[in-house]
C-alpha cells in the first residue's frame, strides 16, 4: 500500500498481484480497484476473486457490476446475492443497497418490512444514509407503522452530522407541525441552513414563501438562529430550545 499512496503504482500492481497468487483476499481486492478506471473487466475478475475469498468490500462491488451498464449484465437477481453476502457481514453500503433492492422489487420481491429492517441497521451502525432512510420510512409509514415524532428524531440524527435533506426535511417539519407544535422561525431557521448548503428551486421557493408571511422581526430572528446552528454544529438542541423559549 505504501508503494500505491507514494505513486509507485508499478510497483504497488506487482506486489499486489505476487500477494494475490498466493491467495491473499485483500490484495485481490487492491487490484480490483486500481483496474477499475483502466479496465474494468480485469477489475471484475479481481474483485469477484476477492468476494469468492469472503471480502464484503468486494462482495459489494461485484454487486455493483452486476446492475451497472459496463458490461450488460444488468441482473440484480444475482446483484443481490452479493449484496446480502457483504450485508451479512455488516457492510453498511451493501445493507443500504439490498434496501433499495427490497424498496423497489429489484431482484427479489418487494418488501417494505426488510427495506426498513435493513435501513435500520445501517442507521444503527451510524451511516446518515441510513438515518435518512430510516426517517422517511416513518414519515410515510413505508415497512414500519407512520410515526412523525420518530421521523422527525432520525431526521435530526442526520442534520446533526450536517446532511442537507436531513435538515430541510426538519424545516418541512416545524413548518407544518408534525410531531412537533409548529414554528414558523425554527421552520426558516433550518430552511436558511439547508439553502446554505445546497438548495434546488423549488426549496428556495418554499423558503422564500413562508418568509413573505412573516414579519422582519422573526425572520431577523430565524436568521441569528441559524447562524447559531452553523456555528455550533448543533442543530437538533437549537431547534428544542428555542422552540421552548430560550
Amino acid at each position: 500500500m505504501k508503494n500505491y499512496q507514494n505513486g509507485n503504482y508499478a510497483m504497488a500492481v506487482k506486489e499486489w498481484t505476487r500477494l494475490a497468487k498466493k491467495g491473499d483476499v485483500k490484495s485481490k481486492r487492491m487490484l480490483g480497484f486500481y483496474y477499475y478506471l483502466i479496465d474494468k473487466s480485469i477489475s471484475f475478475d479481481w474483485y469477484r476473486e476477492a468476494a469468492e475469498g469472503g471480502d464484503a468490500e468486494s462482495q459489494l462491488m461485484v454487486g455493483h457490476y452486476y446492475v451497472s451498464n459496463d458490461f450488460g449484465l444488468n441482473n440484480y437477481s444475482i446483484a443481490t446475492k452479493w449484496y446480502k453476502k457483504a450485508a451479512d457481514q455488516g457492510n453498511v453500503d451493501a445493507l443500504l443497497a439490498l434496501a433499495k433492492c427490497y424498496l423497489n422489487g429489484d431482484g427479489v420481491p418487494q418488501n417494505y418490512t426488510e427495506a426498513f429492517r435493513l435501513s435500520k441497521l445501517a442507521a444503527d451502525k451510524g451511516d446518515v444514509t441510513g438515518f435518512f432512510s430510516v426517517a422517511v420510512a416513518y414519515k410515510y409509514g413505508t415497512g414500519v407503522e407512520k410515526n412523525y415524532v420518530e421521523a422527525l428524531k432520525w431526521f435530526g440524527r442526520g442534520a446533526d452530522v450536517g446532511d442537507f435533506s436531513s435538515i430541510y426535511a426538519m424545516a418541512e417539519f416545524y413548518e407544518g407541525g408534525y410531531g412537533v407544535s409548529p414554528n414558523q422561525v425554527i421552520a426558516l431557521a433550518l430552511y436558511n441552513l439547508a439553502c446554505s448548503q445546497k438548495c434546488k428551486e423549488e426549496e428556495l421557493a418554499r423558503l422564500s414563501a413562508l418568509q413573505l408571511k412573516m414579519p422582519m422581526p422573526k425572520i431577523v430572528e430565524s436568521q441569528k438562529i441559524s447562524q447559531e446552528m452553523f456555528e455550533q454544529k448543533n442543530v437538533v438542541a437549537i431547534a428544542k430550545k428555542y422552540s421552548l423559549g430560550k
